[in-house]
């Protein structure tokens, strides 16, 4: 890992869930999202005294918290400048051989430019039996990519967007779904082998076509693919036969 960040802020389900037992005593309560016309600089009181906020100078309201979310509800930051982290493998978790599996992420870039950015990369210049998941260049679809371009997806990804990705093979035909929808499906049936480790972030561990931006929620199944997404609104579970399930928490986990 280098130059990663774990963002409370960046999450695609917004605030996670939270309780507070002095709830009912609350007399003035402001700085929430709950602002007029969505400004960040006009103060409202959400209590039942409804008092007048005035603002002296230049204050104005941030996401910023002293509140921890629960797991979940987290990001990682890459700021595209030598960040990656990787996953080694201790057994054969990312060797899939002809075999189905499924990647699954959110993602949310703040690089508009037509650069290529890695989501998922491999262990080496010279290992291209795995799946290897990017933002191409210039068009800024999604592909999937082992020795050469197997199939590709249509929506241009923009900056300051969540995007649910799921890459997913079965029965020898990979499909790319961004937000629950089929954008691309070919038939695959390339052996993958010796992966080594599972790079996130960099095109491999050599830190070259990096993420800029968050991602979060990241689970990598094998033995099994879909052929349908649904776009969670809520943290990803470790279903049967998962092999990592990482940038949910406040520490870099599996």
């Amino acid at each position: 890992m280098s130059g990663s960040q774990l963002v409370l802020l960046g999450g695609p389900f917004g605030a996670g869930p939270a309780g507070d037992p002095n709830w009912q005593n609350v007399t003035l309560l402001s700085g929430t999202t709950n602002t007029n016309a969505g400004q960040n600089n006009t103060f409202l009181d959400s209590s039942s005294n409804n008092f007048t906020i005035t603002r002296n100078g230049n204050t104005t309201q941030g996401s910023f918290t002293p509140f921890s979310q629960a797991a979940g509800y987290w990001s990682n930051y890459f700021d595209g400048n030598g960040d990656v982290i990787y996953a080694t493998e201790s057994g054969s978790q990312f060797t899939f051989g002809t075999g189905d599996y499924e990647y699954s992420v959110w993602i949310f870039t703040t690089d508009s430019g037509t650069g290529q950015q890695t989501i998922f990369g491999r262990d080496s210049t010279g290992n291209v039996a795995v799946p290897y998941i990017y933002i191409q260049p210039t068009n800024r679809n999604i592909g999937l990519y082992y020795s050469s371009l197997i199939v590709s997806g249509t929506t241009a990804i923009v900056a300051n967007q969540w995007y649910y990705i799921t890459v997913s093979r079965v029965s020898g035909t990979s499909r790319i779904f961004v937000n629950g929808i089929l954008e691309g499906s070919a038939a695959d049936s390339t052996n993958l082998t010796a992966a080594g480790k599972l790079v996130i972030g960099g095109q491999w561990t050599g830190n070259t076509n990096m993420f800029v931006g968050y991602i979060s929620n990241a689970r990598v199944v094998k033995g099994a693919g879909v052929t349908s997404v649904t776009v969670p609104t809520s943290p990803l579970t470790a279903i049967t036969n998962t092999q990592l399930l990482t940038w949910q928490s406040k520490r870099f986990v599996d």
